[in-house]
């Protein structure tokens, strides 16, 4: 991987296509990155993200990429070492918004997985987490306790899905 030195001077280029994101909008994403910057990268200003942080900014920002899609996400990007810089990621953000990339499933996407899983609308706690951990891309210890924090789980141990899963789709409503 190649990296260069962020100057100010490739900052000053005007885009060459009109965006279809409005001002406000982009305006609005401007600060919901900065605020993301300074909350992972605790010694920063606003300005820069350290590389390993980007998935969850992208997330943050209500997007749902692969562990691939954030891997060619960061090799595009223009860094210095294992940071990069708000002025090389907002335009990229911008894009993905435009492009309407890495979209959040959809209900009967979600409701699908559960089914291959279960044929009730329960599934165990246990097997839930056991799933989460080591299939597809596995979640860390965090994110599944994260996820657990949410979830109520029943006296036999188990976890009404497609209630999760209506929780699930409402609070992504809401984000967007």
């Amino acid at each position: 991987i190649e990296f260069r030195e962020w100057s100010e001077e490739e900052d000053r280029t005007e885009p060459t296509a009109r965006s279809i994101v409005s001002e406000s909008a982009i305006e609005e994403i401007r600060f919901r990155i900065i605020d993301l910057f300074k909350t992972f990268y605790e010694a920063g200003d606003g300005e820069w993200l350290e590389i390993r942080e980007v998935g969850n900014v992208l997330r943050c920002l209500g997007f749902s990429p692969s562990l691939d899609e954030i891997d060619n996400f960061t090799h595009h990007l223009i860094r210095t070492g294992e940071k990069v810089h708000f002025n090389h990621f907002l335009p990229r953000i911008v894009a993905a918004f435009e492009n309407q990339e890495w979209p959040r499933h959809s209900r009967d996407e979600l409701v699908a997985a559960f089914e291959t899983l279960t044929e009730s609308a329960v599934i165990s706690k246990d097997k839930l987490v056991a799933v989460l951990t080591t299939l597809g891309e596995p979640l860390s210890q965090t994110e599944v306790q994260s996820m657990m924090n949410h979830l109520a789980v029943n006296k036999d141990g188990n976890v009404d899905w497609s209630t999760y899963v209506d929780e699930v789709i409402d609070h992504e409503a809401q984000r967007i």
